[in-house]
């Protein structure tokens, strides 16, 4: 602050200057503002990770949970690029499922686990400078300036990997880096430990569902998935005005079979026989294990015609199907089918299932190893 000194006659004589160091000011006010910034944006940032969580919770499929990761990595970290790394059934290497961003001229979709560094120690390995990092091997030529991968693990179980690639500006101060990669980290850890808890809760889900529809012993679906099955085609063959087969199934003297061969031989058999029938199965039929050694097949769109020339094939089969237990070979099993369809033969689930029983009971009674319809013979027979 400068001000004139006077004499008697009020002429300015000198100034006086009068000085206050302000810096120490200066930094205070400058770190208020960068820390109530930081607060606004680690809020908006807490904000849009309770948002994709929520999205992924909501995720059905693991496509829709790797579409809400991609649109929440580009809002959360806008400068980045990336891609979703997850693993094959067969565990052997890892499938690029989605990428964003600026795209490469090499992409990699399929990598091995060891070509990683952060799936090699189970932690995010983030690289500033790809001239003093240490690199993963999966990265193109020339390398990203700056990425990270962290690995998504969820229940214990390593599923995969989420990879970003940032566009970085120069800083000259060091901490601010530090704050920066900090944050990027945490972002980055946030996301991929999400993801990675939907897609294991999805695995869990679907395990859980699988279990309570299958039968343990066949694999083939249980009576419980049947019922409702067959209600849901029928509703939809009744607004289509199609038809509906519903073949029931029994092995011939099974009991006689176990008390030859033992219960353990004979779960093996209807293994066994449950396998060889899926390749007379479509893809849109539904097979379910009845109840003991009765089974259930509901063919959508066929006639009883068709239905019968399908049972036909599989009773042949059936008969040249060669089983072992313990290297012993085991006496030829036979079949028995009862046919029924709708709305010929039935309007609701119930009558079906008692029609193709009555059909069922019209064929062990007339000698088994026979396919026969609701209210009338079929085909050839043995």
């Amino acid at each position: 602050t400068l001000s004139p000194v006077q004499d008697k006659d009020g002429r300015i004589v000198a100034v006086s200057s009068i000085a206050r160091d302000i810096t120490e000011h200066k930094r205070t006010e400058e770190a208020i503002r960068l820390s109530h910034e930081k607060l606004e944006r680690q809020t908006l940032q807490l904000k849009f990770l309770a948002e994709m969580g929520e999205m992924l919770q909501a995720s059905s499929i693991p496509a829709d949970a790797y579409a809400v990761t991609a649109r929440f990595a580009q809002t959360l970290i806008p400068a980045s690029s990336g891609a979703l790394f997850v693993y094959s059934a067969s565990r052997d290497n890892l499938e690029a499922v989605l990428r964003w961003g600026e795209s490469d001229q090499d992409k990699q979709d399929f990598l091995a686990a060891d070509e990683c560094w952060a799936l090699r120690t189970g932690r995010l390995h983030l690289v500033e400078d790809s001239l003093t990092g240490l690199l993963c091997r999966h990265l193109p030529e020339p390398p990203p300036t700056c990425y990270l991968c962290a690995p998504m693990i969820g229940h214990g179980e390593t599923l995969g990997m989420l990879h970003l690639r940032m566009g970085r500006h120069n800083r000259d101060s060091s901490k601010a880096r530090l704050l920066e990669s900090s944050e990027l980290t945490w972002l980055a850890r946030t996301m991929a430990e999400r993801l990675a808890l939907a897609l294991a809760d999805m695995k869990l889900r679907e395990t859980l569902r699988a279990q309570s529809i299958s039968d343990p012993l066949t694999g083939w679906y249980n009576r419980r998935f049947m019922e409702e099955t067959l209600e849901r085609e029928i509703r939809r063959a009744a607004r289509n005005e199609a038809p509906v087969a519903v073949v029931m199934l029994d092995v011939d003297n099974f009991k006689e079979f176990n008390d030859s061969y033992g219960h353990e031989a004979g779960d093996v058999a209807l293994q066994n026989l449950c396998q060889m029938l899926k390749g007379h199965i479509r893809s849109e039929d539904v097979a379910c294990r009845y109840g003991g050694d009765e089974f259930l097949l509901i063919l959508p769109d066929i006639s009883a015609e068709v239905a019968a020339q399908r049972a036909e094939a599989m009773r042949i089969a059936v008969g040249h199907l060669e089983m072992h237990y313990q290297g012993r070979l085991l006496r030829p099993m036979t079949l028995s089918f009862g046919i029924a369809t709708f709305p010929a033969n039935g309007k609701t689930s119930q009558e079906l299932l008692r029609a193709s029983d009555a059909a069922l009971f019209r064929a062990k009674s007339e000698g088994r190893d026979r396919v026969r319809f609701h209210g009338k013979a079929s085909g050839p027979t043995t």
